[in-house]
């Protein structure tokens, strides 16, 4: 993720290099922007760096801290979920520009025996920035009734009027001196019925016409708020996962509509893609980053 990238990159600048690459007006929109996401980078501070800081040195042979400070200093950064994550992030990020592979490999396999899986960007881990304790979702069945039930009306009504219509055309046209109120009371029923089928066929003509076979509303819970979700769900080939962004605090999630739970929350929680190639974000990050360090 974008900002993602630039917020950690502004922070290690900062608290390893003594650079500020962002104004603090910015640093400010940026961490903003990932709080409303509910992503779990705006957890990263002091300690995560120079947890990552002492590690690079260590592992190349330049150790800042003694055994007891780097005790203490990984007891701290370990013990919080969320701080956990990112600095498995930072490690691989940090680790890639730092060590050579070999050295990597070894900081990898070590960090992993601490339990902490050092791993890139957009990994399953990392994505899932927010803890989903409740990710069922269930289906509005009075929902859906409501909305299939409006859908047919007007197709109803109208096809029971045609059939009404006709029916009343023809006893007038072939009975001769008919008697209405008996008329009525005798063709009220098999009239109504005929339109209603009629109604109901037209009706799912429509629905296949505007892709809405098999409507379900998915409802849940937004893990970032606890406000509720909803979520259609229909046609002819529903997707599997789909993006969903909360109304109330704009948290990103990804809904698996076949299982019916909440598949990832947070800053990353979105369907892997190709990349736009219209712009090369990473690039041209990392030119202005150079511009400034030098």
């Amino acid at each position: 993720a974008q900002m993602e990238e630039m917020y950690v990159d502004a922070l290690w600048s900062y608290y390893h290099d003594g650079v500020q690459l962002l104004s603090d007006e910015q640093y400010n929109k940026v961490k903003f922007e990932l709080e409303c996401e509910g992503s779990g980078f705006p957890w990263l501070g002091k300690d995560e760096i120079d947890f990552v800081k002492a590690s690079m040195s260590y592992y190349r042979g330049e150790p800042l801290l003694s055994d007891a400070e780097w005790n203490e200093l990984r007891d701290r950064v370990l013990a919080q979920g969320k701080s956990k994550e990112i600095t498995a992030f930072l490690l691989y990020s940090k680790g890639q520009e730092m060590l050579d592979e070999k050295t990597f490999n070894e900081m990898v396999a070590e960090m992993k025996r601490m339990g902490v899986t050092v791993q890139k960007a957009g990994t399953k881990a990392l994505e899932q920035t927010l803890n989903v304790s409740n990710p069922k979702l269930s289906n509005d069945v009075a929902s859906v009734l409501f909305m299939v039930s409006a859908l047919a009306l007007i197709p109803t009504l109208l096809v029971t009027a045609a059939v009404w219509a006709v029916g009343l055309f023809v006893d007038y046209e072939f009975v001769p001196q008919p008697e209405w109120g008996a008329v009525l009371q005798q063709e009220f029923w098999p009239l109504f019925g005929v339109g209603l089928g009629g109604g109901l066929v037209l009706t799912y003509c429509i629905m296949v016409f505007l892709d809405l076979q098999s409507p379900r509303i998915l409802c849940g819970t937004c893990p970032s708020c606890s406000a509720d979700i909803r979520q259609f769900s229909g046609g002819k080939d529903p997707a599997e996962q789909v993006e969903h962004k909360c109304q109330s605090c704009g948290c990103k999630m990804v809904l698996n509509t076949r299982t019916r739970r909440i598949q990832a929350a947070g800053m990353g929680a979105r369907i892997e893609q190709e990349e736009d190639a219209g712009f090369d974000f990473r690039s041209a990050w990392n030119q202005l980053k150079n511009s400034i360090l030098r």
